[in-house]
């Protein structure tokens, strides 16, 4: 979770600062985003989001509050193209009237979007940027390498699945799931 203010989120995993960033944004590449400001930091959050470059970037907010961000972010050099990124109102059509429904229904987008990326690529690519992980280029699940089921050599590089059947479908068509 990435906020501009560390202390709302008591029981979050992890938070981050908006500040503590930095300018290395490399290691936020394969991150989902979801700003969910209350109105606080929703410029500077998404200015920080688009710089990400993250495959999901949603905005909480509706559709007049989001025009009047937008508009905001054009006078900060944010180009259509990254806008048109942006996803808002965020989620899918649940009919949910509760914040759990909400979170529920993001949640669900976001396991949309990651499932129809269908990007490939190469095991170069495929690390996230914390060593301990790798994505396993079949089903696109990070893998713990030190659990990993089975780690095979491909190219050079070290390959890591998390089960017999995603391991099978690799060794089938390896130019499917990676470029050369």
């Amino acid at each position: 979770m990435i906020t501009s203010d560390t202390g709302l989120y008591t029981e979050a995993d992890l938070v981050t600062d908006l500040a503590g960033l930095g300018d290395d944004l490399s290691a936020y590449k394969n991150s989902y985003v979801v700003i969910c400001s209350q109105g606080e930091g929703d410029v500077p959050s998404l200015l920080k989001a688009i710089e990400c470059d993250s495959p999901y970037i949603g905005f909480v907010a509706s559709r007049v509050k989001a025009n009047s961000i937008f508009t905001e972010l054009r006078q900060h050099s944010v180009t259509f193209d990254q806008l048109k990124k942006i996803k808002t109102p965020v989620g899918i059509d649940i009919g949910g009237k509760s914040h759990e429904e909400a979170a529920i229904s993001i949640l669900a987008e976001i396991v949309k979007e990651f499932r129809q990326g269908n990007k490939s690529l190469t095991a170069t690519e495929a690390v996230i940027p914390n060593d301990e992980f790798y994505f396993n280029p079949v089903c696109k699940i990070p893998i713990n390498k030190a659990t990993a089921k089975h780690v095979i050599q491909y190219a050079g590089e070290s390959v890591y699945f998390c089960c017999d059947g995603c391991k099978v479908s690799f060794e089938k068509e390896p130019g499917k799931y990676v470029r050369a």
